[in-house]
């Protein structure tokens, strides 16, 4: 599978896009979630 340059910008413009509106975790709730992937929960 070949990907070419405009098909990168593309698909980092739409990566972007999707996570503009995110809010970073903060230090504890993602210790708590690591801790739950850990646990198999």
């Amino acid at each position: 599978m070949t990907i070419h340059a405009d098909e990168d910008t593309d698909l980092l413009r739409r990566y972007f896009a999707d996570i503009e509106d995110s809010t970073p975790l903060s230090r504890e709730r993602e210790v708590e979630l690591s801790a739950k992937i850990h646990k198999g929960d």
